[in-house]
Parts: C-alpha cells; sequence; structure tokens
C-alpha cells in the first residue's frame, strides 16, 4: 500500500533540479505550473459543492482565464493596503453583473462613487482633449476640453454594428465652445441655430434676460421685429409699434417704417449781410445751436453751413428769420434759400424786394416749400443780394422782450424734414 501511494504522488508531482514543481507536467517552466488543460476547476481556494461552478478559484477555457465564485450572491472584490492593519476597496463585482468603483454595494451596471469621472484620448492628440462629469452636492455637469470643433451628438439608425462599427452616424447637435448651439448644423451662427423645421407646443415667450422669463404675449397678438440686437414683442394685429434709435417722426416708406431726418437750427448771434457789389451769393452765419440734428447730418460755424440727407426723398424745408436795416435805407432784392454747392445752383429760394427800409426797421420773411434732395450732395442755407443794393441789414438771431423779462428768445430758425 505504501509503494501505491508513493507511485501516485510521483505521478502527480515533478520537482526540478532548478526549483520548479509541475502538477500533472514533468516539464515545469515556472516555480508552479499546471497541466495544459482547459478546465473549470485549475485552482480551488475555497469549495462549496464539488462540482466545476460552486467553487472561488480558477480556471481555463478556450481563450477564457476563469475567475470563479460560488454563487450569484458572492462577489469579486480588490483591495489595496491602507495601513499595516486595514485595506481599502478599490472595485467590486458583484455576482449580479453590477460593477462598482468606490461601493460594495453597486446599483446599476457601472456605479462610481466619487465627485467625476472622465476620459481623454491618446498622446497623439495631446492630453487636453477629454470629457469628464462632476458632481457636486446641487450641480452635475458634462465638461470637455480640446473640442474646437463643439461638443456633438451622434445618432444612426442602422440595424447592425456597435459603437459606431458599421454604423452611418449623423451629426443631429452641436455644442461649440463660445456657447453657440447648433441642431442640424456642425455651424451654428447664434446661441440657438436650428437648420430645419421648428415645432413649438406651448408658449414661446421673447424679452426677459438671463435670470428673468420673456412675456408670451396674448391671445391674437402678433410677433414684431424690432431689428438686429434687439428681442421681438407682441403687439396688437395691426397695431405696429416703433421703437426707434433716433428722436424724430416715423414715416412709411417704401412698406417700410422710418425715423424721417430732421434738421432743426437756429441763430445764436446777429449776423451782418454783406451788401454784394455782383451777384455774390453767402453762406448764412453763426447757425450754430442744433435744436434736432437726428441724423448727424448739419455742421454750422461762425462763418458757414453745410448739410446732406441721408437718402434721396422729398423734403420740407423751413426759413423763418428777421431782417434790421442797421444803416438805411436798405434797397435792392434780396433772395435766399438752398444751395447746391455741387451744380453751383439753387435748389429752391424764395426773393423779397427791399423798399426803402429805414434805419432800424425790422422786416420778418419766410419760406415754406417741398424740396426734392440727393444724398450725398452737400447743401447750404444762403442768401444773396443782387447788385445795385444798398443799406446794411443785419440777420437777427435773438430778441430781447419786456414781456418774457428780457429773456432772449429766438427769432431765427431753418428746418429740413423729410416727408417721403
Amino acid at each position: 500500500m505504501k509503494k501505491i501511494t508513493f507511485s501516485i504522488v510521483v505521478t502527480l508531482l515533478s520537482a526540478t533540479i532548478d526549483a520548479q514543481v509541475g502538477i500533472n507536467t514533468t516539464t515545469p517552466h515556472a516555480p508552479l505550473q499546471f497541466q495544459n488543460e482547459t478546465v473549470n476547476r485549475k485552482i480551488v481556494m475555497y469549495e462549496t459543492a464539488n462540482n466545476d461552478h460552486q467553487v472561488y478559484g480558477f480556471g481555463v477555457n478556450p481563450g477564457v482565464l476563469r475567475y470563479q465564485t460560488d454563487a450569484a450572491t458572492s462577489d469579486h472584490a480588490f483591495f489595496s493596503a491602507a495601513s499595516a492593519t486595514a485595506s481599502n476597496e478599490l472595485m467590486r463585482i458583484k455576482g449580479t453583473g453590477n460593477v462598482g468603483i468606490a461601493t460594495s454595494a453597486p446599483l446599476i451596471k457601472l456605479d462610481i462613487i466619487g465627485n467625476s469621472f472622465g476620459m481623454r484620448s491618446g498622446t497623439d492628440y495631446g492630453g487636453w482633449d477629454n470629457i469628464w462629469f462632476n458632481i457636486t452636492k446641487n450641480t452635475t455637469s458634462i465638461n470637455t476640453s480640446g473640442a474646437e470643433q463643439g461638443l456633438q451628438f451622434n445618432v444612426g439608425s442602422n440595424p447592425s454594428g456597435n459603437y459606431g462599427d458599421g454604423q452611418t452616424l449623423a451629426t443631429v447637435a452641436t455644442m461649440l465652445p463660445n456657447g453657440n448651439m447648433g441642431v442640424g448644423t456642425t455651424t451654428p451662427q447664434k446661441t440657438l441655430h436650428v437648420n430645419g423645421a421648428l415645432q413649438i407646443t406651448n408658449e414661446l415667450n421673447v424679452g426677459g434676460n438671463a435670470t428673468t422669463a420673456g412675456r408670451a404675449g396674448t391671445a391674437g397678438q402678433v410677433l414684431t421685429s424690432n431689428g438686429p440686437g434687439a428681442a421681438p414683442t407682441w403687439n396688437t394685429a395691426g397695431v405696429i409699434p416703433v421703437i426707434p434709435s433716433d428722436v424724430g417722426t416715423v414715416i412709411a416708406i417704401n412698406g417700410q417704417l422710418q425715423i424721417a431726418q430732421e434738421i432743426v437750427t437756429r441763430l445764436v448771434d446777429n449776423w451782418t449781410i454783406p451788401v454784394a457789389v455782383s451777384s455774390e451769393l453767402a453762406p448764412i452765419q453763426q447757425m450754430t445751436d442744433e435744436i434736432i440734428d437726428n441724423k448727424n447730418k448739419f455742421t454750422g460755424s461762425a462763418t458757414t453751413n453745410t448739410f446732406t440727407v441721408e437718402s434721396d426723398g422729398v423734403y420740407y424745408v423751413s426759413m423763418n428769420f428777421s431782417l434790421q436795416a442797421s444803416s438805411g435805407p436798405a434797397t435792392g432784392n434780396f433772395r435766399f434759400g438752398v444751395y447746391d454747392a455741387a451744380t453751383g445752383a439753387w435748389v429752391g429760394y424764395a426773393m423779397e424786394t427791399l423798399a426803402d427800409i429805414k434805419t432800424g426797421q425790422v422786416i420778418n420773411l419766410s419760406s415754406n416749400r417741398t424740396l426734392s434732395l440727393v444724398a450725398g450732395r452737400t447743401y447750404t442755407f444762403a442768401v444773396q443780394r443782387n447788385p445795385g443794393s444798398q443799406g446794411v441789414i443785419v440777420m437777427r438771431g435773438t430778441e430781447n422782450t419786456a414781456a418774457t423779462g428780457n429773456v432772449a428768445l429766438p427769432i431765427t430758425v431753418f428746418s429740413v424734414k423729410r416727408l417721403k
């Protein structure tokens, strides 16, 4: 009996002189080597029952290193030493297949306990190309860096293929680093850019700001554009409000509402009009008080004045002023109006014959007419005294009156206003 037992042991266990032990093999090539065979039970650490499954141990299946527990209620766990007396659990695979990192009780297929986890590309693209997820007490965020072309959402509908293999994916949404979000486009031009049809099944709010809601309007109202850079507004159908950036009157031109160009200016001081020895034309001076110039097209100084118009059109031109003979008698033809320097001609004027105006005598003149003015031309408010005129006359800027407590009142005013 002893000889038989010894013979079995020799057959199962073999040792070489270089301290390599073989079990069921006579040619071990490692400190401990087993016979080359594929079985579930290769090494058993603990046996619950004598079968190939209810054990804690290792086995080898074709192309598989088998790591075995004895029941679905048993787990695979990985630890690292924390000290001489304790260890930390790193990861656990439950018998149900749930995997937990930093948790021994994973609730889903992959359950991670921590504030963040992420994925980054290989060194070919640089370590800064990555995506990660953050969880804090009140906020959960998806983060990506190195995404110059944005964070993209790609969807495929092919019936075959896995993880993009064999799939045709369409980019349905893109978020760019500048904050623009595109649906149906990878190059969104605005904060939200939808390249396609848009369906809204509830209210549409406009206006508001980053922290307050806009307005949904009321039933029957229409949405009206307020131009670039401004939110549209809800308005009653047929009533279109204008929120202008200029001061002035609203006019309708070619189906659009516009603010009419308007100039109102006056003399700030008296101006002595020269006596012409020929048909000399003089721009009106001292026109430096701009009451309205909503398109910034008027320039006045102590010696001249000019203005242009923003658009071709018909303009209402008004000239109201007082003349006083400072050295009479004042005689001769007196012309006043709007002069076009480019053509060297009057665009429109009025003529007054001065008939023996005595020294100190005052006359009031006015002209109100419509003129066709052209954009790009330079115009001037001007006067002209014909040859043979006599006397010195003054265009009066202000007048002090006892009725107003000797307050200076403007008495010479010029205006231009677009009509159509």
